[in-house]
């Protein structure tokens, strides 16, 4: 849905009779605060064509830089009302318990618009929007997926979360994790974690891939040994990034190999992908990747008691 001028122009002039209706004109100015980034540019289209009685009403309009200095809040465009609840939440209720005037140039509930809004100031989707929840409520607009409906409202911000916590490992280190919490045991037996869950968004879909991990090490010379759920814990930071599972499989691999000195490490991992099973093929199956260093991969017998205890 794309706006004209003039039909901006005119939704102003029925603004301004909302207006009057509330009866929010007085024969003084007016302050006016317009909520950054659009919001702003409907303030100033109201203050500059104050007195031009093809659009607009004869009335003048003060900019305010706070919500709390101003008699009427607006914005270009109402949408799931985040926006909106969280500027009316910073304002300290009035003694009367009367809420501050809010108006916005197109409320995308009251009109039921599913569809994207252009204004014409707008040469397309908004490439300077750095709020990853107005982005992926932007993204399901321009898919046509309205966020309007009761159940969607949020969707938008759970789905941030639940990328952001899918994700955190891009910003953690698994090697210092296991290389804080190492001890000499003076154990050279093969050390084994079997059926570790583990869940990772494959990085050319963002769809998840879940499954189990089996993890074993043979400690090297000194007897360097970590806790179990450290082994866990660094399984959990290498998948909780946008993955391949060959890669996990590597990747842990070859940390544990160097942040304890072992002398073999093995990984296997079982994945199950919703990429594969619900796109494209539509297919169930379960894919194995594994990496062997070391031992694991030199000794026949240390790798088939490897395979052996996992049950492979």
């Amino acid at each position: 849905m794309k706006l004209t001028m003039d039909e901006v122009m005119l939704r102003l002039y029925n603004m301004e009779q909302k207006f009057c209706i509330q009866g929010h004109f007085t024969s003084e100015r007016i302050r006016l605060y317009g909520i950054p980034r659009g919001g702003t540019i409907i303030a100033g289209l109201l203050q500059a064509g104050s007195g031009d009685t093809k659009f607009f009403l004869l009335r003048n309009y003060v900019l305010v830089d706070n919500p709390h200095d101003a008699d009427i809040i607006v914005d270009d465009i109402l949408d799931s009302g985040a926006t909106k609840r969280g500027v009316l939440d910073q304002l300290e209720p009035p003694e009367d318990g009367a809420v501050k005037p809010f108006y916005v140039l197109v409320d995308k509930q009251q009109e039921e618009i599913e569809e994207w809004v252009q204004f014409p100031w707008e040469a397309g989707v908004d490439e300077t929007i750095t709020d990853p929840v107005v982005c992926v409520s932007r993204l399901l607009e321009l898919l046509e997926l309205g966020i309007n409906r009761e159940g969607r409202k949020n969707t938008p911000r759970r789905f941030v979360d639940a990328l952001r916590e899918l994700t955190a490992g891009e910003k953690q280190s698994a090697e210092q994790v296991l290389q804080s919490a190492s001890f000499i045991q003076g154990t050279n037996e093969m050390i084994v974690l079997r059926n570790a869950p583990f869940v990772s968004l494959c990085e050319h879909h963002l769809l998840p891939f879940t499954g189990l991990a089996h993890i074993a090490y043979l400690p090297g010379a000194s007897g360097r040994v970590v806790g179990l759920s450290k082994l866990a814990r660094a399984l959990d930071i290498v998948s909780h990034r946008l993955q391949l599972q060959e890669r996990i499989a590597w990747d842990l691999a070859a940390i544990i190999f160097q942040s304890l000195g072992a002398i073999g490490v093995g990984v296997v991992l079982q994945g199950q992908h919703t990429c594969m099973q619900c796109r494209g093929v539509k297919k169930q199956g379960e894919m194995v990747t594994s990496c062997l260093l070391g031992k694991f991969r030199e000794d026949a017998q240390v790798r088939h008691e490897f395979l052996h205890l996992i049950g492979m």
